[in-house]
């Protein structure tokens, strides 16, 4: 065998033994869903985009940060109330995912300047809890965060108040007891229908769970790096 297919050979071998990336849980405000009370009054926790109404389209946004490294977003849950129509969730049509480099980036547009896409209901996973108004919302996704930094995420159902009623988002416990060094949590309402400007705080936390994996560490890439050399000299 020539040296370079022993090289190859070699790395190969590396490759195929590096750990694989665990998932990790980079936010997590949400309590036992089952503790919340499905009657409590909601606050400013709108977050739906309204295909009958679009002035009153609101996005519950709320913070994270990332500390080090590269993320691929995997997952994201939060848990809904419906209101004014339930049972509702069987006729949303999609769920619209957001996230910002800040606040001010969604005085405008509820679309994300760092991402946006939509995911229709079919690929969504919610869990009613206990037969009644609260869904838990589940996504997978993959959507590459490549710096470290503070991003703010927010989840809203596509849906028109006539076939589904309204929308909006549980905060993070039973009583909205704001996490340490939370409760920052802000509606955006671009288009004013709600008569409160268009960035709104809402001095909450929302319930949101984000899953990520991390991305390739410096090592694997420059494995992979000179597998590509060890091929071109062959």
């Amino acid at each position: 065998m020539t040296s370079s297919r022993l090289l190859l050979a070699a790395l190969c071998l590396t490759l195929h033994t590096l750990p694989s990336q665990a998932s990790i849980i980079v936010m997590d405000q949400i309590l036992d869903p089952t503790s919340y009370n499905p009657a409590a009054t909601l606050g400013i926790n709108a977050s739906q985009i309204y295909s009958d109404f679009p002035t009153y389209d609101a996005l519950a946004l709320d913070d994270f940060t990332v500390t080090s490294g590269e993320l691929s977003l995997s997952n994201l849950t939060t848990l809904m109330a419906a209101a004014n129509g339930f049972p509702a969730f069987n006729t949303v049509t999609g769920y619209r995912v957001s996230i910002f480099s800040s606040p001010t980036a969604a005085q405008n547009t509820l679309i994300g300047d760092i991402a946006s896409l939509l995911i229709l209901r079919e690929n969504a996973l919610v869990s009613q809890i206990n037969g009644g108004p609260l869904g838990l919302v589940s996504l997978d996704v993959q959507i590459d965060l490549p710096n470290e930094g503070t991003y703010w995420l927010g989840i809203a159902t596509v849906a028109s108040t006539i076939q589904s009623g309204q929308f909006f988002l549980r905060d993070n416990g039973p009583n909205g007891l704001p996490f340490p060094g939370g409760n920052n949590g802000v509606l955006a309402n671009p288009g004013q229908g709600f008569a409160l400007g268009k960035i709104i705080t809402a001095n909450t936390d929302y319930a949101y769970q984000i899953t990520a994996v991390p991305e390739p560490t410096s090592s694997a890439i420059a494995l992979v790096g000179l597998l590509a050399c060890a091929r071109r000299r062959r």
